[in-house]
């Protein structure tokens, strides 16, 4: 124990010298639930899993150049569907399923001058996407089990955000004007460079993804990606995804974005246009969300639909309530058309390392459901970090 003790002490004094800031930690994530249907017969049913369980390390050199990023994943399992309802192809910003331990997020970057910077590794939780308020700022956390979140589709129409492994290289040529240049190499699963993404050299553009965005002093936002078709393996039909948005935010208390996205087809296909708008007003201790999409997609799945969310919240200090309403209408050129909704309320209760939520899941979904049939869940967790 003493040389143990030793180790330590040294460690962090070469730890002290080396480094400008350290840092170590670690998250845990419980979660049970009941959930079951109003069809007659039907029992409810109970469980629960460890959502997440991670240790993470983080440091930074001396002179702040040059830092990287370590967290280590156990028992990761699928948390969200791999299907971009935008238009009905694989989605590469889920999660995926494992038993096993995960790099869920491991990289490096290095910034030689203030207005270059150099990110090799993966980053899961997300780089440079333009989802500024529809996606993961929405509900902040446990979306798709606190709440009801298809992150293809928010995604999908605000685009940008890169999860796999690569490299990328961001210029800053002036304040407020940001390049990134993607090089996509990996997927989502680890290891990430041993998984038949290499390309020859005339493939190489379709694995690149190019972002920019430009900050207007007292306006907003300006946010344009290009996506090559590589990143979805799938090269065949299309030339990539272009979208371009504007986040909003010189009124005081209110943010509004607005965007928009498509894919750019080949052989002269018809494109699917993906529109979105999102707003989040907050005032003392109380304000409201909403989000909403209208999707055209000809040739794809052959439908127009609606997504309309809106989200009022209060914060109590003690705990914060919300409740999530949304509505999908979808209307196809071929087929029966389909309604569905969803009634969300669910509370946070902030406690010092972490927080305790719980809420209830209503939705119906005239797909898979008649007769007014309703799917509910109670969902609760604890969460605590260090």
């Amino acid at each position: 124990m003493k040389k143990l003790l030793a180790i330590a002490v040294i460690f962090a004094l070469v730890t002290g010298v080396a480094f400008a800031e350290a840092n170590i930690g670690f998250t845990l994530d419980t979660r049970f639930d009941i959930r079951g249907t109003t069809a007659s017969g039907n029992l409810p049913t109970m469980g629960g899993s460890i959502a997440d369980a991670y240790l993470q390390g983080s440091a930074t050199n001396d002179d702040g150049t040059m830092g990287g990023l370590v967290r280590i994943r156990a028992n990761p399992h699928i948390m969200f569907n791999t299907t971009n309802t935008v238009d009905g192809t694989t989605a590469p910003h889920n999660h995926t399923t494992s038993g096993e331990s995960q790099f869920h997020r491991a990289f490096i970057w290095w910034q030689p001058i203030d207005q270059l910077r150099i990110f090799l590794g993966k980053e899961k939780d997300g780089m440079f996407g333009s989802c500024q308020l529809s996606s993961w700022p929405y509900h902040r956390g446990a979306e798709g089990y606190l709440n009801f979140h298809d992150w293809g589709l928010w995604r999908g129409i605000f685009l940008g955000n890169w999860d796999t492994f690569g490299l990328a290289v961001s210029i800053f040529p002036v304040d407020g004007l940001t390049f990134n240049v993607v090089f996509a190499t990996g997927n989502d699963a680890w290891p990430n460079d041993n998984d038949g993404r290499r390309a020859i050299a005339e493939q190489i553009i379709g694995y690149l993804q190019l972002t920019a965005s430009f900050d207007i002093p007292d306006i907003g936002t300006v946010y344009a990606q290009w996506i090559g078709p590589g990143q979805n393996m799938e090269t065949a039909n299309n030339n990539g995804q272009f979208g371009f948005s504007f986040l909003f935010n010189m009124i005081d208390g209110l943010q509004v974005q607005a965007g928009m996205s498509t894919r750019l087809m080949k052989d002269g296909a018809d494109m699917p246009m993906n529109f979105g708008l999102s707003a989040h007003y907050a005032a003392d201790g109380w304000g409201v969300k909403t989000r909403n999409a209208f999707i055209i997609a000809p040739g794809v799945i052959n439908t127009n639909r609606i997504h309309i969310n809106v989200m009022p919240w209060v914060d109590l200090d003690a705990l914060s309530i919300f409740c999530d309403v949304g509505f999908i209408v979808n209307l196809p050129e071929v087929g029966d058309s389909w309604v569905a909704w969803h009634f969300n309320p669910y509370v946070r209760v902030p406690i010092p390392g972490g927080r305790f939520q719980a809420g209830l899941k209503l939705n119906s979904d005239t797909r898979t459901v008649t007769d007014g049939v309703i799917t509910y869940s109670i969902p609760m967790g604890l969460v605590f970090s260090f």
